[in-house]
């Protein structure tokens, strides 16, 4: 930036993050260690990949909300249609510059600097209130790809939504002085939460899911091996020092990880067939009736009625991305998926008998789920509404999602991830009762004692 006439302007460094996804990074052992729940025959098991991001402009059903996932060989990178994403400029604290050898602290606006995220004005001091711990406030952001010459996509970056300020420009600047050093923070959707603030935490509350809207969780924060993380991150961390080479070590943007903060569920149904003789192979099963058997809808119960993403803690970092139920939440949700398909077999023209006759397995929804504790205890359940030659049968009682861990991992499940769960429907059986009813027998003694002894009742 060249030198403006008035040197206040070196500080307005312009705001531009960028931004890439983690799932959780796993090796692939670590992968393939994840849960496994066994759900019926075929079970609920971990699929072979996990998650990455992408955003409301897939070409998936533009009826249920985004999936922030994207195809692979884009990578971690990532675009939305809306600017559906709400991003935090938060003060850590102040810069340990400004105040280590106590040159400023007696002094204004030093003395009277603290981070609050409350932005509580200071009645004593009402020149100096600490309007700057919050600096950007749910402040909404579109991602767009970032592409070379060639094309190519490279990277995600994050553009801000035009303000009040500049309602044409979507800029946003640093602020003059460095007095605090900020990290960024991000989430989406923006349109399902409610932002909570308290003066060391900031908080997404979510009560409006219903299993289909995918919720993602960003943070921006100095690497700690950063020989200039001292400043960072504020205007003066982008600006040249002498500590710092010009050409290859000035960092002109910050790169916010963002990653999946519920677990995907991809529903599948199969048929399950009658044996005709239970010594036969599969091929010689009846599936004709699962074939009639339509899966109405499916159910997840037990879900939080409200989810808390902690977007940020400044008394305990670690809780930073923290998704969980929040304070006074009940188990009272319900997510449905509604299907209406039923079971198919693989091979249009089967036959009884032949190798033909094998049911397809059929992916028919997804379900988005948070991961919490206590699952293992308190799982989520599934019931499924079906139809059967035309009669829709009530609500199946709901089943467990028992879970069996393998002996190398302690979890059960992660976010981030997809499991599986294929339903295998079998033909409705009637209900047939058959009646009988004991005849009438007659006694050839009598419990009865009569008065003259003779098994008479004389009435006079």
């Amino acid at each position: 930036m060249k030198k403006a006439i008035l040197n206040l302007a070196l500080c307005a460094v312009a705001l531009a993050p960028v931004v890439s996804c983690t799932n959780e990074e796993m090796t692939r052992e670590e992968k393939q260690q994840a849960a496994i729940t066994e759900m019926l025959t075929e079970g609920m098991k971990p699929s072979a990949e996990n998650i990455s991001l992408m955003g409301s402009n897939s070409t998936a059903d533009e009826s249920r909300a985004p999936i922030y996932t994207n195809d692979n060989d884009k990578g971690q990178f990532f675009e939305t249609k809306d600017h559906s994403i709400g991003i935090f400029m938060l003060a850590k604290k102040v810069c340990d510059e400004n105040i280590s050898d106590g040159k400023y602290s007696e002094y204004a606006p030093y003395k009277y600097l603290k981070v609050d995220w409350t932005s509580p004005k200071d009645a004593e001091n009402p020149q100096y209130s600490d309007v700057w711990s919050v600096y950007l406030k749910n402040v909404r952001a579109k991602a767009d790809y970032v592409k070379n010459a060639a094309d190519e996509i490279v990277g995600t970056k994050l553009n801000f939504h035009p303000g009040d300020l500049a309602p044409t420009d979507s800029r946003r600047f640093y602020p003059m002085g460095a007095y605090h050093n900020y990290w960024f923070y991000g989430y989406a959707p923006f349109d399902k939460a409610e932002i909570s603030a308290k003066p060391a935490r900031m908080s997404a509350l979510f009560k409006d899911l219903n299993g289909t809207q995918d919720v993602i969780y960003g943070i921006g924060k100095p690497d700690i091996t950063d020989t200039h993380a001292t400043w960072a991150y504020s205007a003066k961390y982008f600006r040249f020092s002498e500590n710092r080479d010009p050409v290859t070590d000035v960092p002109d943007s910050v790169t916010m990880k963002f990653s999946h903060k519920m677990m995907m569920v991809r529903l599948k149904i199969t048929a399950g067939g009658t044996p005709i003789n239970s010594t036969l192979p599969d091929v010689d099963r009846n599936y004709s009736g699962a074939y009639a058997t339509t899966v109405e809808k499916i159910n997840f119960t037990n879900v939080p009625s409200v989810m808390e993403l902690i977007l940020a803690d400044n008394d305990d970092n670690t809780k930073d991305g923290t998704f969980l139920p929040a304070e006074g939440a009940t188990r009272t949700k319900v997510y449905s998926v509604n299907v209406n398909t039923n079971p198919k077999p693989k091979y249009p023209n089967y036959e009884i008998g032949k190798d033909t006759n094998v049911p397809d397995t059929i992916e028919v929804g997804t379900v988005l789920l948070p991961v919490i504790t206590g699952l293992k205890e308190n799982p989520y359940m599934i019931s499924v509404s079906l139809k059967y030659q035309g009669i829709s049968l009530p609500m199946l009682v709901p089943m467990r999602l028992p879970v069996a861990v393998d002996e190398y991992s302690n979890d059960y499940f992660k976010p981030g991830y997809i499991y599986d769960v294929v339903l295998k429907i079998y033909q409705p059986e009637d209900i047939n009762l058959n009646a009988t009813l004991k005849p009438w027998v007659e006694s050839t003694t009598s419990p009865f004692i009569s008065p003259d002894g003779d098994g008479t009742f004389p009435i006079h």
